[in-house]
């Protein structure tokens, strides 16, 4: 259900530093959740891969740890919190696929009663030589983006971290009347400090839409360290929480495991009113 078009409503984005432990960051998400709660949010975005972060170049692990969503501990828990705390909840998970040999990347949302309503699968994979990653070598890609999913906090289009570079997607979700786009991520320190902002405000004034990125940040393992800076930002491209990153604050690294919180508050009505004043309409059939 949508909300009144001129109110504001309260939004908790949870970053934090996924490992292997699935039981502890579940732990850390619940805590999260509590928190965010407590402090009136009707909804919880929480980071890509929020379940567990492997070694990179380790797919048998990965696989080893991904449940079918009806039997996964995790989406179990944030099921439970989600009704226990009538906390709608938009986070990035694994799965395995149906053929068993590789994971799919999703994104799902639990509603404040605590069912999926919504889900996603990654259909832009992250190969990036230059990092060490190759996504595509442990999870299968996606087949389609769909429409938004109704939700308390609005028209809510569901996206994955690298989508975020292909504003079709985004454009795509606009055009079916999506009001917030959410990219849970797990960005590169050396893509983030490029791109990262600069992507997120791009999707968000072409669409008119707030951009909603919960992100991981800090070093999960030897190998894999995140960029951080969960952000939201508004229909006119303006930023209106950057939870900064790891290293952005002295001895904050050993706080990153208890996963941190932030607050902000969006208001439909703003993107309404940024659609009316300025209607960006597509010249579809110039293009051969």
């Amino acid at each position: 259900m949508n909300q009144d078009q001129n109110s504001e409503t309260i939004i908790a984005i949870g970053q934090l530093c996924s490992t292997a432990d699935i039981q502890q960051n579940l732990l850390t998400c619940q805590k999260l959740a509590k928190e965010a709660s407590e402090q009136g949010a009707k909804a919880l975005f929480l980071p890509e891969a929020t379940d567990y972060i492997t070694t990179p170049g380790s797919p048998p692990t990965s696989l080893s740890l991904a449940l079918p969503m009806a039997t996964s501990p995790f989406v179990l828990g944030l099921q439970s919190s989600a009704k226990e705390y009538s906390l709608a909840i938009n986070v990035g998970i694994h799965v395995p696929n149906a053929s068993g040999n590789k994971v799919l990347n999703r994104s799902i949302w639990i509603s404040e009663s605590g069912d999926i309503v919504g889900q996603y699968d990654k259909v832009h994979l992250f190969d990036y030589a230059a990092a060490g990653l190759k996504e595509s070598d442990s999870v299968e890609a996606g087949k389609k983006v769909g429409g938004p999913v109704e939700t308390c906090v609005g028209k809510v289009g569901l996206l994955i971290c690298f989508d975020l570079r292909f504003p079709t997607a985004s454009l795509h979700l606009r055009s079916r009347n999506t009001q917030v786009l959410t990219y849970p991520s797990a960005f590169t320190i050396p893509t983030g400090l490029l791109h990262w902002e600069t992507l997120l405000r791009a999707r968000a004034i072409e669409t008119q839409s707030y951009v909603i990125a919960a992100a991981q940040v800090g070093s999960h393992n030897a190998k894999r360290e995140s960029y951080g800076h969960s952000m939201v930002v508004d229909p006119l491209g303006r930023v209106v929480l950057d939870m900064g990153g790891a290293g952005d604050v002295e001895g904050e690294e050993s706080t990153l495991a208890g996963g941190k919180l932030g607050i902000a508050r969006i208001d439909l009505g703003r993107v309404r009113e940024a659609r009316e004043k300025m209607p960006l309409m597509a010249r579809t059939d110039v293009y051969e």
